[in-house]
């Protein structure tokens, strides 16, 4: 749902009305779509994982990634930190979390998920060139608040909009 959220807030709610009424195939399953995409089944593959698209790619498939001119996105990402209330180790979990959270951690993790740190003196030799943040894009952050109460409506908006698509 924040990747439709995300497309709306730059490209407008029609935007995915004309998508659809040009009877898109949708697929839930990543892998599967892009295996289509890469044997020339379907020509364009929106809203697919990143690290699948990459495995083919890596693989010699001839596809690629393509930005958009509009905008980028920043988020979160995929890790989360929390420290439980009273634990028995507080400071053994605060020792922890200043490592993962210093340069040495947010690169093991940049690793293991294939994304580019937040911090901007992490290395970037394992992130491919097409997933680097670029310093001419405008990047959206949808760690917002006024974000958040957006893909309230945006839910109803993608209900509204592919319900008859999903219903074939």
């Amino acid at each position: 749902m924040k990747l439709f959220s995300q497309i709306s807030v730059v490209m407008g709610p029609d935007w995915w009305r004309k998508l659809v009424a040009n009877s898109p195939v949708m697929v839930d399953d990543d892998r599967l779509g892009n295996e289509w995409l890469a044997h020339g089944k379907y020509p364009i593959a929106i809203l697919s994982r990143q690290n699948i698209q990459m495995e083919f790619m890596k693989a010699g498939a001839p596809v690629e990634m393509v930005r958009t001119k509009e905008a980028a996105f920043l988020d979160g990402g995929q890790i989360a930190t929390s420290l439980i209330d009273r634990a028995p180790h507080p400071n053994a979990a605060r020792v922890f979390v200043n490592w993962y959270m210093s340069k040495e951690g947010s690169y093991l993790q940049s690793t293991v998920i294939g994304a580019q740190s937040a911090r901007l003196d992490v290395p970037l030799g394992h992130i491919a060139p097409e997933l680097r943040r670029d310093a001419s894009v405008k990047y959206l952050s949808t760690r917002t608040e006024d974000f958040n109460l957006r893909m309230l409506k945006e839910t109803l908006l993608a209900q509204e909009v592919f319900a008859p698509v999903l219903r074939k």
